[in-house]
């Protein structure tokens, strides 16, 4: 599977990030994983209207970030 990066930008600093996307993703695990150099630092997953929701918090990224990188992976098409 192939990440797919995606940028945000908080208090004029850009952020890079790897989203892996599970396509055929079950219930029993989170449908989008984040990575940060490499590294998992995230895992969402969509509620019933299709927002974004944290499943794990590995890096403990920020609430603001955190929604800024949901907001950005809710923009694609998947």
């Amino acid at each position: 599977m192939e990440l797919f990066p995606i940028r945000v930008t908080r208090d004029g600093e850009e952020y890079i990030f790897g989203v892996l996307d599970y396509v055929h993703h079950v219930d029993d695990r989170c449908k989008f994983e984040v990575y940060s150099r490499g590294e998992l630092v995230a895992s969402l997953q969509p509620d019933r209207q299709g927002h974004l929701q944290l499943c794990k918090n590995f890096g403990n990224l920020d609430d603001e970030l955190l929604h800024l990188v949901a907001d950005e992976i809710e923009t694609y098409d998947w």
